[in-house]
């Protein structure tokens, strides 16, 4: 092989791993773009609400809120349309104001993982205009 084949073969190899590492960097540039995309929209559309409940009875972490009601019957009818959908709802009343909140599945430990329950109730077309939210107890 001529030494002019060997130097294009280089050449055209460096161009092609030059390419394909120009490539990486631009879909991980795309990537990050819409990561802080999503979360922009996602920190719009999920709100955080954070309380300073002093009780005993009402563990420590994020909630996904359904809904409040002043009413005790009105809160208990909808706790129990939500577990008719086969899905986890529960109560507490708020010992500073006395209204029922409703929340959904469990106490969340993080953020991220009440907003990612949230996310999957929205998929569901009984959600799909609901106005849930976080609840930040502690």
């Amino acid at each position: 092989m001529s030494n002019v084949r060997k130097l294009m073969l280089c050449l055209l190899g460096g161009l092609f791993f030059q390419a394909l590492t120009a490539s990486k960097v631009n879909a991980q540039i795309i990537s990050s773009s819409t990561e802080e995309t999503i979360q922009t929209i996602l920190n719009q559309r999920i709100l955080l609400v954070e309380d300073k409940i002093s009780s005993d009875e009402i563990p420590e972490g994020y909630y996904v809120i359904a809904g409040v009601y002043k009413n005790t019957q009105g809160a208990l009818q909808m706790k129990n349309s939500i577990n008719n959908l086969g899905i986890k709802a529960e109560m507490f009343t708020h010992p500073n104001n006395n209204m029922s909140y409703i929340y959904i599945d469990k106490v969340y430990l993080s953020r991220g993982d009440a907003g990612k329950k949230i996310l999957a109730l929205l998929r569901r077309p009984e959600f799909f205009n609901s106005k849930l939210w976080v609840l930040k107890v502690g």
